[in-house]
């Protein structure tokens, strides 16, 4: 029952991004992009209905499983009577072509594989590793429990980060809830959903900018870090809140392509919310692609306040959501109530910044697990295949915000407040991987698309001479 009421949350999701992008009751080649975002913003809507339930009405089960009924019923009406007949407006921008049938099986291939490493792992490890049950899970038990959710908070449990925002606890509760049990498989499918939501966020958006052949080389880039099929299996918040920086930025490259596309705004708006609602991380990336975007538009001249108010009206909800739950709720964050050294002293440390700088530069070259370093490689590539020719401000947003996300990391690094070695060791791997689906995917859409190798026209000729021939 946890699964279903999980699944009901993504189908939820699914629907509304359908009401953006509409294709009535047909399928096409971009439904694995609106699936992928759907499931997404589902689980976050979840959250939000179970952070209302408890702290607005003090708890309630059937509050949250009225609630859940109520929104997917609402988004399907609104599908059957406004969208049943309406055309797929993605479709209307050109295919870039296909991905031939050997690239297309080494994708699928890969991702099978994938899919099977991460069912290994969950079986090996179904309660995940650390974070995970000390956490998320934990703080999704807090959040099942209705009324005394706010125990949480006690001083004996500050080791459980106590001030990380509610979405991925959240989801996991509304499915307890709902269901009227607690069952692990309910954290299985969340992580799920999240890993290969990713993987179809890369995929469909680089199938419909670049072509299908740059998209299965993008999601073989993606996968070659290994180490985000474990982490996605881990059970921690670092895969959602990947999902959601790269589901932030892609919703922006839309417009490059597809200039009358409103819908993308607010649906960026919405993954950056609920990247904030993930993780404090998430509030940083939140006013960064802001930034970004207004310095890409700004750059390019096509600065529109409409369009950047859609922006901010999407992650409005999730947003106000992460104010409310750390003003009335959380403790201070422990680079603040933990500060023992001077700020202006960690900041005039040379020796910091050369640490830092040192191992970001080491986690180019080991990072994820490649069986080469994926520096290298992915230089390698550019190299080959050289920049694309296309243009606009979301791409150059992208670049920006993966830049300013690196450096914002790493001043968290030069002034944090624990063992910076220790810190080091422990998260940067984590954290590194948080920005690899976006920085994939804008590394592919700067790199030039790829094409079948076109067929000499002499060749043809005499191809079809010989089945002239043959005729006779």
């Amino acid at each position: 029952m946890s699964l279903l009421f999980v699944m009901l949350s993504a189908i939820t999701g699914i629907l509304i991004v359908r009401l953006a992008w509409p294709n009535g009751l047909r399928l096409c080649r971009h439904d694995l992009l609106r699936a992928s975002l759907g499931a997404g913003l589902g689980l976050g809507i979840a959250s939000l209905i179970v952070f209302l339930a408890d702290a607005a009405f003090g708890g309630g089960a059937k509050f949250v499983l009225a609630a859940d009924i109520g929104v997917f019923a609402l988004s399907f009406a609104a599908n059957w009577i406004l969208r049943r007949n309406a055309a797929c407006p993605l479709c209307a921008h050109p295919s870039p072509g296909d991905g031939g049938f050997v690239l297309s099986g080494a994708a699928l291939l890969s991702v099978g594989a994938a899919a099977a490493a991460f069912c290994l792992f969950i079986a090996a490890n179904p309660f995940g590793e650390w974070d995970a049950w000390a956490i998320w899970i934990n703080h999704a038990r807090f959040l099942a429990s209705g009324p005394t959710w706010t125990r949480m908070f006690s001083p004996s449990l500050a080791w459980a980060v106590q001030d990380y925002p509610l979405l991925v606890p959240g989801a996991i509760a509304n499915a307890w809830m709902a269901a009227g049990t607690q069952s692990q498989v309910a954290s299985w499918a969340v992580s799920g959903l999240f890993l290969f939501g990713a993987i179809g966020v890369v995929f469909g958006v680089l199938d419909l900018l670049r072509g299908r052949m740059q998209a299965l080389v993008g999601v073989a880039a993606l996968l070659g870090a290994g180490a985000i099929i474990r982490m996605g299996a881990s059970q921690y918040a670092d895969v959602p809140l990947a999902f959601f920086y790269a589901a932030a930025v892609a919703m922006l490259c839309l417009p490059d392509a597809i200039p009358a596309d409103r819908h993308s705004w607010w649906l960026a708006g919405a993954m950056a919310g609920c990247a904030a609602w993930t993780k404090n991380e998430g509030l940083v990336f939140l006013a960064v692609i802001v930034i970004a975007r207004a310095i890409a538009a700004a750059r390019s001249r096509s600065f529109h306040p409409p369009l950047f108010a859609l922006l901010i009206a999407g992650a409005a909800p999730f947003a106000l959501a992460t104010a409310w739950f750390k003003h009335a709720f959380a403790p201070a964050n422990y680079l603040i109530s933990e500060r023992q050294q001077p700020l202006g002293a960690l900041l005039a440390d040379v020796s910091r910044y050369m640490t830092v700088a040192v191992e970001f530069g080491r986690q180019g070259f080991i990072f994820g697990g490649w069986l080469l370093p994926p520096v290298l490689v992915l230089a390698v590539y550019f190299w080959m295949v050289g920049k694309s020719a296309a243009t606009g401000p979301g791409r150059l947003a992208g670049l920006l915000t993966t830049g300013l996300m690196l450096g914002a990391y790493a001043g968290v690094y030069v002034v944090t407040t624990k063992d910076l070695n220790w810190q080091i060791e422990t998260s940067l791997a984590r954290v590194m991987m948080q920005l690899w689906p976006m920085a994939v995917l804008t590394f592919f859409l700067y790199a030039r698309e790829l094409k079948p190798a076109a067929v000499p026209e002499q060749k043809q000729q005499e191809t079809g001479k010989r089945a002239k021939g043959k005729g006779r």
